[in-house]
């Protein structure tokens, strides 16, 4: 099972959920089996990520996902979406429930960010 639980667009929010990343440095965050092998499957330049991860400034949306992982748990995690330009989008998925945080996925996307931001809001706007 896998559900969006809220959804931020706002700036005054999704500021207060991204001082963790201020605080957080990047190779600071543990690194799950998923994560790895996303960068591989997708050949995600992990460099790239890392360079993105600080630049709170191009976060305009974050996704609170619930799941359930394979021991059964149910996680929760933010998906951190940076626009980089109209096409161009890099997702960092990470979890916070454990100590040290860890990153669930990272890669890029293109596609244009105004259509697909209006898909999920209509999709799962029960939220916010």
């Amino acid at each position: 099972m896998d559900e969006i639980k809220e959804i931020y667009e706002e700036d005054e929010k999704i500021k207060k959920i991204c001082s963790f990343i201020k605080t957080t440095p990047f190779n600071n965050l543990k690194k799950s089996p998923h994560y790895e092998f996303s960068l591989l499957e997708k050949d995600t330049n992990e460099k790239e990520l890392e360079k993105i991860y600080p630049q709170t400034d191009r976060i305009k949306l974050i996704c609170l996902r619930r799941r359930k992982h394979r021991s059964g748990k149910m996680l929760e995690n933010y998906d951190f979406h940076y626009f980089l330009d109209k096409y161009k989008r890099a997702v960092i998925s990470i979890n916070f429930n454990e100590e040290p945080p860890y990153l669930i996925n990272g890669f890029f996307t293109y596609t244009n960010i105004n259509d697909f931001k209006k898909k999920m809001m209509k999709r799962f706007r029960k939220i916010n």
